[in-house]
């Protein structure tokens, strides 16, 4: 069963709205100003006020923030589930971290926020579109040690860094922790088909949905640490999930041990879901041709194909 985003502490939000007339509003969180957002926004408020101590009690030994950051149906909820089974490591599903930051939230505050969405998603199942993320035998919605914290949100983490350069800087000074970035790619060809499918909109505004998250993530690759940035392919972790996890938890200074790796990999699928074959007639050679070369503007996209 899916748990609904509004089941477990983060943003309330209903399926995000596009506008193909200005990428940069591609993603809006739905009860924007609305008397939901607000109601939630005050109820987490003033848990977080009462309860955040003993959160932060837990984070003296902090030394990262993780975020996502890239394009929706990427695979982001298979490795934030795989990271937040980590025992050093709590990466919240969908908090929407950034939202409560710019809300004026405090430290202890956001802490509060992501690890009881970590908890309570756990308790769950983790279960998310019709798939459960839960990994057997690990440290899902909790942990032995708090070294690395962060959310899956990747989609407004590209916008928001891109509206507001300064944002994470202030985010760090809040955390007084560095920020580290995963970006997670996927077949944009599967990225395009699964956004049309889910969203109900036309292959085309999909496709400038992609192309428009595609910019941003350029611009903040271009600008951001080389240390603080990492690259996942999707398709990766099918291949070998043991050698690139393993690389992604190094990458925040951690250890990972066989058991654990064995334990993650043992609820990725054989091989991941290729949903550009799903829309086959509407994939004729010409737009196939069209997409292919607009990939070769983006460094770490351009080696995709549709045939691949």
């Amino acid at each position: 069963m899916r748990v609904s985003p509004l089941f477990f502490i983060g943003a309330p939000e209903a399926m995000a709205t596009y506008n193909t007339e200005d990428s940069k509003k591609l993603l809006s969180t739905s009860f924007k100003g609305s008397g939901a957002r607000k109601r939630h926004l005050l109820a987490c408020r003033i848990k977080s006020m009462f309860k955040g101590g003993a959160y932060e009690a837990v984070a003296n030994n902090l030394e990262t923030l993780c975020l996502f950051i890239g394009y929706p149906r990427s695979g982001h909820s298979l490795v934030g589930s795989l990271l937040d089974a980590h025992p050093e490591m709590i990466v919240a599903h969908e908090a929407d971290l950034l939202d409560y930051f710019q809300e004026g939230f405090s430290r202890r505050q956001l802490l509060y926020v992501l690890l009881e969405n970590s908890r309570v998603f756990t308790r769950h199942g983790r279960a998310w579109t019709d798939y459960s993320y839960e990994v057997p035998n690990q440290y899902n919605g909790r942990f032995e040690t708090l070294k690395v914290i962060g959310d899956k949100k990747g989609l407004k983490t590209a916008f928001a860094l891109d509206e507001d350069p300064g944002l994470a800087e202030r985010l760090r000074e809040c955390m007084g922790v560095p920020v580290k970035l995963v970006h997670v790619t996927r077949n944009p060809f599967d990225n395009i088909s699964t956004i049309k499918m889910r969203e109900d909109v036309t292959l085309d505004k999909s496709i400038e949905i992609y192309f428009g998250l595609a910019d941003a993530v350029k611009g903040q690759k271009e600008r951001w640490p080389e240390e603080h940035w990492f690259d996942l392919r999707h398709e990766d972790l099918f291949v070998d999930a043991h050698t690139h996890l393993k690389a992604l938890v190094e990458y925040f200074g951690r250890e990972a041990s066989e058991q654990y790796l064995s334990d993650c990999a043992s609820i990725i699928f054989d091989q991941p879901n290729q949903s550009r074959h799903k829309l086959a007639d509407e994939w004729t050679p010409e737009r196939i041709a069209e997409i292919e070369a607009r990939l070769q503007h983006y460094p770490f996209l351009a080696s995709y194909r549709f045939a691949v």
